[in-house]
Order: C-alpha cells, then structure tokens, then sequence
C-alpha cells in the first residue's frame, strides 16, 4: 500500500466520522446545549470545545511530530456556541487537508510521532484521532437518549438508530 492509499483511507474514514460529528452538532436543540446526562460528563457545549481544542492538538501532531496537550486550549478560543464551534471544526478540517498534503511517501514511512511515551507511526496516529472521535460519538449517543433528543438522520440510516 502506498502512502497515498494510507492517507485517502485516513481521509475517508476521518472525515466521515467529523461528518458524523457535524451532523449531531446540527441536531442539539438549543435548549440542550448545556446538558449533561451525569456530572462525570461535561455538558454538550464544553464536549463540543473540547473537539476543537483537541483536534487542534492533533494537526499540530501532525506538523511537529509532537502532541502538546498543555496548549489544548490555545486551538481554540471562541465562544461557546455551536455557531463559533461549527465554523472552528471546518477550518480545522481545512488545515487538516493542508497539513496532510505535504505528506509524501518517505514523510508517511518515516513519521514518527511521541504520544504519551508510545512512539507511534503515522497510521498508528490517524488511529487515535479516529478513536477519539468514536468515543465521543458513543457518549452523544447517550446524552440524547437521556436529553431525549432526536439524533440526526444519519446517524439512523448508517447505525439503524431509532
């Protein structure tokens, strides 16, 4: 497999689940924005700047060969309203798409990266930023069963959701 094939098929994977993530972001009623289903859990609006804080982590990852999660909050720095956040997560998608385009053959075979002590290459990497965004798709799941909540249409038509 070349390193064109690896990073379309991280592109493919990627951005289906950011339009996954999108398309819940769309479907949180307003009078849900702050809601929480446990105090273990922070409410929608700060899961939602969490994204965006650590997806910036995640491209500069990709940039430096580093994460550095004591920026996190340094990657974003708006409000907290879905319109601010949503405009936030495409322009991180735009420098996502930059950022992987410098990526050639010999960059994708030689990328290593430190994330927390585990010295991972580049498709160990697109793993956990894909993992991430799963684990949070599964909490949203959650909130809006117990929110009571519709959850946006394809995410029934791709998981069967009711």
């Amino acid at each position: 497999m070349t390193a064109n094939d690896v990073i379309k098929q991280f592109e493919k994977t990627w951005f289906y689940n950011r339009q996954i993530t999108m398309d819940y972001l769309d479907a949180i009623p307003e009078d849900k924005w702050h809601y929480t289903h446990h105090p273990k859990y922070a409410p929608l609006a700060k899961q939602f700047r969490h994204m965006a804080c650590v997806y910036g982590v995640y491209i500069d990852g990709f940039r430096n060969r580093a994460v550095d999660f004591s920026k996190k909050h340094s990657h974003y720095s708006g409000a907290l309203t879905k319109s601010e956040i949503r405009a936030d997560l495409i322009g991180k998608d735009e420098q996502l798409r930059t950022v992987l385009r410098q990526f050639d053959e010999s960059a994708v075979e030689n990328f290593r990266l430190d994330f927390f002590g585990v010295n991972m290459s580049f498709t160990e990497y697109t793993h956990v930023l894909i993992q991430h965004e799963c684990m949070h798709i599964g909490i949203w799941a959650n909130i809006a069963a117990f929110a009571g909540f519709e959850l946006p249409k394809s995410w029934k038509s791709d998981w069967g959701f009711n």
